[in-house]
This record gives structure tokens, sequence and C-alpha cells, in this order.
């Protein structure tokens, strides 16, 4: 008996229901189960049944459609960086120190 990961099948975009929740809220569902969601902000962000986020979509029928597909998003799943807000902020702070010690000295 082997204890094998289950591969993850993608199921034929006909064969998912949409329903509308609410104003901005799609859900998916097959005669299985369900199969994920669609919520509406900047973009059509897909999430699978099991929470995972499946990328950032365009239009409505694309995120419809990328469910069953494993196919790209418009946007990169890399999550984005801090580091040029920190030094920009580690700067302004340091700019900001310079010119208060030159108030107080008198330069």
């Amino acid at each position: 008996m082997s204890i094998a990961e289950a591969r993850a099948e993608f199921m034929p975009a006909a064969a998912i229901t949409w329903r509308l929740l609410g104003r901005n809220l799609w859900v998916g569902r097959t005669a299985a189960g369900p199969a994920g969601t669609i919520e509406r902000g900047r973009r059509f962000v897909l999430t699978d049944a099991e929470g995972r986020r499946r990328g950032a979509y365009r239009s409505l029928d694309a995120a419809m459609a990328a469910l069953g597909r494993s196919g790209s998003a418009d946007e990169s799943e890399e999550p984005r960086s801090w580091e040029a807000l920190a030094l920009v902020t580690t700067l302004a702070a340091a700019a900001g120190s310079l010119l208060a010690i030159y108030a107080l000295v008198g330069i």
C-alpha cells in the first residue's frame, strides 16, 4: 500500500456550475462538490476548493475558465517585497535626523 499524494485533477470548465452569491462573489460547484470561488476586487481572484489562490484575472470569463485548466494567471504568484519601502523610510528618517541636528547646532 502506497501513501502517495493525490494528483490534482483539473475539471473541464463546462463541468463547473457558477452561482452568484453576492455583488462580487461567485461560487463554483461540480457534481463531486465545491470547485472554488471567484471574488471581484481590482481583478477577479480565483481560489480553489482547498483555499489556495489560483490567480488574478482581468475578466470573469477568464477566471471561470482557469479553474478547468492549469494555465497561468495575469499576475504572478510571487508576494510583493517591502524592501523598497523600507529603504525609502530609512533614508527619510536619516535625512530628518540630520536636519534636526543642523537646526540644533545652528549651521
